[in-house]
C-alpha cells in the first residue's frame, strides 16, 4: 500500500511539474514572443558567443538560486545552533 501511494505521488508530482513548465513556456511566449527570439538568434549566431552566453546565463541562474537558498537555510541554522547551545 505504501509503495502504491509513493508511485502515484511521484507520477502526480511529475505531472504537475510538466504542467507548470508548459504554463510557464506559454506565458513566456506570449510576453516575449518575437523580441526574445530575435535577441537569442543574434546572441547565438556564432558558436563561441553562444557558449559564453549559455555559460553566463547558467552562472547567473545558479548564483541567484544559491543566494536564495543560503538566506533561507542560514536563517534556520542560526536558530538551530542557538537552541543547541542554550540546552
Amino acid at each position: 500500500m505504501v509503495i502504491k501511494e509513493m508511485i502515484f505521488g511521484i507520477i502526480g508530482g511529475l505531472g504537475l511539474f510538466l504542467f507548470g513548465m508548459r504554463l510557464m513556456s506559454d506565458g513566456l511566449k506570449k510576453v516575449a514572443g518575437q523580441k526574445l527570439k530575435k535577441l537569442l538568434g543574434s546572441l547565438t549566431k556564432h558558436r563561441v558567443v553562444a557558449v559564453l552566453v549559455g555559460a553566463l546565463g547558467s552562472y547567473k541562474t545558479f548564483m541567484c538560486t544559491n543566494s536564495c537558498h543560503e538566506t533561507s537555510c542560514f536563517g534556520q541554522s542560526r536558530t538551530n545552533f542557538a537552541h543547541q547551545g542554550a540546552g
